[in-house]
């Protein structure tokens, strides 16, 4: 022990000694005024530091030439400290076995006795195991007694199975045909769904059309009811008016018959112009030549030049005011007795509403009912026809079902003058006194139906296409 701890020594102090420790120093290094006096201040520390270390290391080997010499000087005491260090341990190994000894005598001890009790406890587990054993079989007995009473109870029982197999057997041969039958009901199934499916979609949309024209109802029933208050309180104007008018009937009857007067006394003036248009051929035309108070009838002659001829009886400022250009020409003779007529009355200071009942305008021809817009397929566009447009056309439709034309046409301008905003028409017009009661809109006027189809379908099975609850009235 004392050469391998010697021999294990002396290699690490040789090698201390021979080889003395190296420091890695910086060879180069870059300095700044900031940082070069606090190197320096280091660089001092680390040289007395290193002088203190030369100089340990100095000590540190003459301390190690002495430690070999005592332990050269030691190594015999070493064995026999080891020695006895070996005797202490086998000693306390010793005492350590009779310690693990005792207590195992004590546990042993301890089992015998665990051992004893359990045995007592055994012998009174059998004795109950023994009476359930009893009590079982005894219960086994009465099962077995009960299971012979049973036999013929199962015997009957297999006998229903086998009957109830047969009726299965037979019902699968049935169950082929009732799944083709079912196949069958669900492609008919299948085919209602869609067919559902497209009933819904015809609803839906058909309603979409219900509520937009519903929605265009409510609006033009709303302006009707706005117009029906203004026509009302125009009415109450109108009344007002009326009594004016009674007032001066008076001198509407002075003017009249000044008016005949006048009358009487320029128709021969007015034949004499009559009378120079006809025996003077060709085209003639009125015309006012300038600084003139006179009204002149010009001609074409047969070399070009232009032929004035005086009409005598009628006033310039009369016929100016009636004909804005002088190259409108008279069609016919009818024509210019009427514009002659015109005119003297117009001297005569008639009022246009008396005017107006002494010569009425000619009748002009009805107008044609109005063409709806149509889809391609030839059905009404109900989409982007107008409400007015479309009730026009159905009255159009009822007038040529059966009613006159020129009926419809009275009662389509009574509603039109009940609702307009603008002043009705006096008395004196020939219009009547009180205005007629404006008809409440329907639902059948705004009937879906084709006016081709009245033919082929009576009238309660043509409105039965849109029939719904009057609208409501205010």
């Amino acid at each position: 022990m004392e050469k391998e701890v010697g021999g294990q020594k002396e290699p690490k102090e040789q090698r201390s000694a021979a080889a003395p420790p190296t420091f890695n120093l910086p060879i180069q290094c870059r300095f700044t005024p900031q940082t070069y006096p606090i190197f320096r201040e280091g660089w001092a520390g680390f040289s007395r530091g290193l002088n203190s270390l030369k100089a340990s290391h100095s000590t540190i080997q003459t301390q190690q030439s002495l430690l070999t010499m005592t332990e050269e000087y030691l190594g015999g005491t070493w064995g026999k400290y080891r020695a006895m260090e070996v005797l202490k341990d086998k000693e306390l190994a010793a005492r350590a076995l009779q310690l693990k000894v005792g207590s195992l005598e004590q546990q042993v001890h301890a089992l015998q006795e665990e051992n004893a009790r359990l045995k007592a406890d055994a012998s009174a587990e059998l004795l109950a195991e023994r009476s359930r054993v009893k009590s079982l079989q005894e219960q086994i007995a009465t099962y077995q007694g009960s299971t012979q009473d049973l036999e013929p109870q199962f015997d009957k029982l297999r006998g229903q199975i086998s009957c109830l197999e047969s009726k299965v057997s037979a019902l699968e041969g049935k169950e082929g045909s009732v799944k083709a039958e079912l196949v069958e009901r669900e492609s008919r199934i299948s085919e209602l769904e869609k067919s559902l499916h497209e009933a819904k979609q015809e609803g839906a949309h058909f309603s979409e059309v219900m509520l937009k024209h519903m929605g265009l109802k409510r609006e033009a029933l709303q302006k009707l009811e706005k117009e029906r208050k203004i026509a009302n309180e125009l009415w109450l104007k109108v009344g007002e008016l009326e009594k004016t008018v009674a007032s001066h009937q008076g001198e509407v009857a002075a003017l009249t018959a000044r008016a005949e007067a006048l009358y009487e006394e320029g128709k021969f003036d007015m034949q004499f112009c009559i009378y120079e248009a006809e025996a003077s051929g060709g085209r003639w035309a009125l015309s006012t030549p300038p600084r003139s108070g006179v009204l002149f009838w010009s001609r074409r002659g047969s070399k070009g030049q232009r032929i004035h001829s005086p009409c005598r009886g009628v006033p310039h400022g009369s016929l100016k005011r009636r004909f804005a250009q002088p190259s409108d020409f008279f069609s016919s003779r009818v024509e210019m007795m009427i514009f002659l007529h015109a005119q003297s009355n117009d001297m005569a200071g008639l009022s246009p509403g008396v005017f107006s009942r002494l010569y009425p305008p000619p009748r002009l021809p009805a107008p044609s009912p109005p063409s709806p817009p149509r889809l391609p397929s030839g059905r009404i566009d109900s989409d982007s026809i107008t409400l007015q447009g479309f009730a026009l056309y159905q009255r159009m439709r009822r007038a040529r079902l059966g009613r006159s034309f020129q009926a419809v046409e009275a009662e389509l301008s009574r509603e039109i003058r009940t609702a307009s905003p603008n002043l009705p028409r006096s008395p004196s017009d020939g219009s009547p006194s009180a205005p007629p009661a404006p008809r409440p809109g329907t639902w059948e006027d705004y009937d879906m139906g084709e006016a081709d189809d009245s033919a082929a379908y009576p009238s309660s099975e043509r409105r039965s296409l849109w029939r719904g609850p009057p609208p409501p009235s205010s």
